[in-house]
């Protein structure tokens, strides 16, 4: 069975479970019961008044309409757009949809790397099906470096949500992957096994420094639930750069691995702890490149939790 399977999310949302929670009353109640009946027109013409006034729910799930042409003609091209609009609001079950464009290869060439960095991005954000499939890209190493104990990380989290879909799904992929991964493969970095004295010693707020660019500068914010996030600019040929990027920690002290993914990469800086507030680290990227060496230096105390609990 193929695991990389279109976001149940969505399905819930173009049938009116999460997308009317948001939207404007009774439209929103009028389209959801006009897609549950199957007058799939109505629920269109009702959702697309909606989005367009910009309803991010409203926008995945017209998207999802285009996506599988319900109620209008399939066009991958206008489903694309229409998650874009609402990836740009922060919805999380938009990211998801593009990355399983991606993944498919619907409507846009088939990127696993591409598709790796959105599930990563909604799996961040909480989405219990990105992370499911985020965690199926791990383990075959897709798009990513086959990672079996990142693998178990995101279908642990996806696992332990309390959609019922996502939660047996994500039950079962992580079932199977324990039935046939080394045990070595899974037990020591995983952060739920991490000890709450790790947990502690990484907490806070560490400035990354790489020797080689002197224009760099980035604050990697470490929570104690292990999630993290990077926040770097730059100055390059003249002109200004600047990226953020979300994502968790891993930990087999003295080895910090942080795994952060933003709209086009997913990044790794794996690190080694010499000190309590200082680390070495290198970069790898989706693509394999590798970076200079740098540095991570504890400037000040990190938040308790980055992003409310999924």
């Amino acid at each position: 069975m193929h695991l990389l399977k279109l976001l149940v999310l969505l399905a819930c949302c173009a049938g009116g479970a999460c997308a009317d929670a948001t939207a404007d009353g009774a439209t929103a109640s009028n389209a959801a019961a006009a897609y549950k009946s199957g007058d799939y027109a109505t629920a269109f013409r009702l959702r697309s008044a909606l989005a367009e006034r910009g309803d991010a729910a409203a926008q995945v799930s017209l998207g999802y309409m285009y996506h599988n042409g319900q109620g209008v003609p399939q066009d991958y091209a206008k489903a694309m757009s229409w998650y874009r609009r609402a990836a740009d609001q922060g919805n999380a079950a938009a990211h998801g949809a593009i990355g399983y464009m991606y993944a498919k290869g619907d409507g846009v060439p088939l990127n696993y790397a591409a598709a790796a960095s959105w599930y990563g991005k909604s799996a961040t954000m909480g989405n219990a099906i990105a992370q499911d499939n985020l965690g199926v890209m791990y383990a075959k190493g897709q798009g990513v470096p086959q990672d079996y104990t990142a693998a178990a990380f995101w279908y642990r989290k996806a696992a332990a949500q309390s959609s019922d879909g996502a939660r047996t799904l994500a039950q079962k992929n992580l079932q199977a992957l324990l039935n046939r991964a080394p045990a070595t493969a899974l037990s020591p970095a995983l952060p739920q096994q991490s000890s709450a004295t790790e947990a502690a010693n990484l907490q806070g707020q560490w400035r990354m420094d790489v020797p080689a660019d002197a224009t760099y500068a980035g604050i990697v914010l470490i929570d104690s639930q292990y999630r993290a996030t990077l926040d770097a600019s730059w100055f390059r040929e003249g002109r200004p750069g600047s990226a953020k990027a979300l994502g968790y920690v891993q930990v087999d002290l003295p080895k910090v691995e942080i795994i952060l993914t933003n709209r086009s990469k997913v990044e790794r800086i794996v690190c080694k702890q010499q000190t309590v507030d200082q680390m070495t680290c290198r970069t790898v990227l989706s693509d394999g490149e590798i970076s200079v060496p740098s540095a991570m230096t504890r400037v000040g105390p990190g938040p308790k939790n980055l992003m409310a609990p999924s």
